[in-house]
């Protein structure tokens, strides 16, 4: 059955996708299951329910316990992916390694064939124990999602169909996998770069480079 490998969340179908924690506590299914566990209903206060962050944001003692989920992880908290249109015209094709030439942005393609742009940033609340700095009033998008779907827990296959991080090796796949769109793409990329630019970006300096400098003696 097809599914999502990295378990995102989509809204409206398009938009932002969000990659949030469930760390445990409040009305999420895992902070559900962990109060079952211990016998009695679980509802951090104080300290341990702002991510373990105390007075002003200072870091506290409260850490994940080694057998929790997300013990050690966090990795939901590190980006933050968007669902784009499946690329189809020379356009999209072009867009796709516009963003790809930008550091800290991927593309990939899930089990259900959706496209995604993926952007490395580290939310601001993560605190330095891998714990919510903001848990009690955190997105309901960070409420809802299951740590079970997320890439750590998945064990028979990559959490990905595809994983595009350099442009390079969206090229190596587009060229195997769709050999006539890529020829058609070669072509609309020849076609522009014979069309000249603006007169006004051919004004540059050339600027004479210094003498190396002499050698140093043996």
């Amino acid at each position: 059955m097809a599914r999502s490998g990295r378990g995102t969340r989509k809204t409206n179908g398009k938009g932002a996708t969000v990659r949030a924690p469930a760390n445990g506590g409040g009305g999420s299914r895992l902070g559900q299951a962990l109060a079952r566990r211990r016998g009695k209903p679980v509802r951090p206060t104080g300290a341990a329910a702002n991510g373990g962050a105390g007075p002003n944001g200072a870091a506290s003692a409260f850490s994940l316990a080694s057998d929790h989920p997300c013990f050690d992880c966090a990795q939901c908290c590190k980006y933050v992916a968007i669902e784009i249109d499946a690329p189809t015209t020379n356009q999209e094709y072009d867009y796709l390694l516009w963003y790809l030439v930008h550091p800290g942005i991927s593309v990939f393609v899930d089990w259900e064939g959706a496209w995604f742009v993926k952007f490395d940033s580290r939310c601001t609340h993560l605190q330095p124990n891998g714990m919510c700095g903001i848990y009690e009033t955190r997105p309901v998008i960070c409420r809802e999602f299951d740590y079970r779907d997320c890439e750590r827990h998945l064990k028979d296959e990559p959490a990905d169909k595809w994983l595009f991080e350099s442009p390079d090796a969206f090229v190596a796949w587009f060229a195997k996998q769709r050999p006539k769109a890529y020829q058609r793409f070669r072509a609309y990329q020849a076609q522009h770069r014979r069309k000249r630019g603006p007169r006004e970006l051919l004004r540059v300096n050339v600027t004479a480079l210094p003498p190396p400098p002499p050698h140093l003696p043996v």
